[in-house]
Formats: C-alpha cells, sequence, structure tokens
C-alpha cells in the first residue's frame, strides 16, 4: 500500500513545471492540445542536440530544464566515448532529428524537412524561455558554426507546423 500524507504530493510541483513547458510548448509548434506530438518532437530535437554536445555541456544545459524534459533529455542516453563528428551542415542536425523519431510518426508529426526545420525552431525557442542565456551561448559555442547561425535563425522565425 502506498503511503499516505505530504509525500504523495512531492512530485506535484515538478508535474506542473513540466505541464507549463509543453503548453508552451504546444503553442510555440501549434500543434493544439496534440501533447504526444509535442513530446515526440521535444525528445527527437533534444536527443539530436545531446547527441552533438560534450557531456559536459549537456549536463550544465540539463540542469536548468524542468525535471520532466530532464527525463526526456536523458531518456536512453549513452555518454560518448569518442569524440563527437562535428555536422557539417544544418541540414544534417535537421535529418538527425527526423531520424531519432519513429519514421511513420515523423512523417506525421515533421510533414518534411521543412516541417522539421519549424518544429526545431519552435523546441528552442521554447528552451530559451527556461535556459539562461549563458548557458544557451555555450551550448552554441561548442557547436559548428553553420549549426549556430542556424539555430539562431529560429529565435525569431515564426513558427507553423501543418
Amino acid at each position: 500500500h502506498a503511503k499516505k500524507g505530504p509525500m504523495n504530493h512531492y512530485f506535484n510541483p515538478y508535474a506542473e513545471k513540466g505541464n507549463e513547458f509543453l503548453d508552451v510548448l504546444s503553442d510555440h509548434l501549434l500543434v493544439g492540445d496534440d501533447v504526444h506530438r509535442a513530446v515526440r518532437i521535444l525528445r527527437s530535437v533534444l536527443h539530436a542536440l545531446r547527441d552533438n554536445l560534450p557531456v559536459e555541456v549537456s549536463l550544465q544545459f540539463m540542469a536548468q530544464l524542468p525535471m520532466v524534459v530532464k527525463a526526456l533529455y536523458i531518456e536512453g542516453w549513452k555518454a560518448p566515448v569518442a569524440k563527437l563528428k562535428p555536422l557539417r551542415q544544418s541540414d544534417d542536425f535537421v535529418q538527425l532529428v527526423m531520424q531519432k523519431e519513429n519514421s511513420l510518426l515523423a512523417v506525421h508529426d515533421f510533414i518534411d524537412a521543412d516541417g522539421a526545420v519549424a518544429a526545431i525552431h519552435a523546441v528552442f525557442r521554447t528552451l530559451a524561455y527556461y535556459v539562461s542565456e549563458g548557458e544557451w551561448e555555450d551550448v552554441l559555442h561548442v557547436l559548428p558554426e553553420n549549426l549556430q547561425s542556424f539555430l539562431r535563425s529560429g529565435e525569431t522565425a515564426h513558427f507553423l507546423i501543418l
């Protein structure tokens, strides 16, 4: 039997913060109440990002995320043992995000590469509410310049996912 009392509500603040994050992300993605779609997109983008960050940067970045988003970030994570291979083009990152998703769902979630670009920008725009500007700069600094430019271009982009 579960213990009754104050411990039953211990995780409520984490759930509330996670739901707040998903509400903001859903608004940026324009997916309405399709929380499952928002979570799938978020997971794909986070996993593509973490696979391109040194472990130290990942840990510092992740520390600023809401607890539920941290859980998505580390889900299935195996820290790299070899040096990371930098992505050559921002298109490589877009393809990596799409590959992180189940191929049948990716067609629904992203529609195409342009949809994936919009989704990536929407996720990073949402993350900007939770991650300090200094930490965001630390993350960008370790990425290749073309990817930095791509992610910065989304800061002011209009988001539309069909």
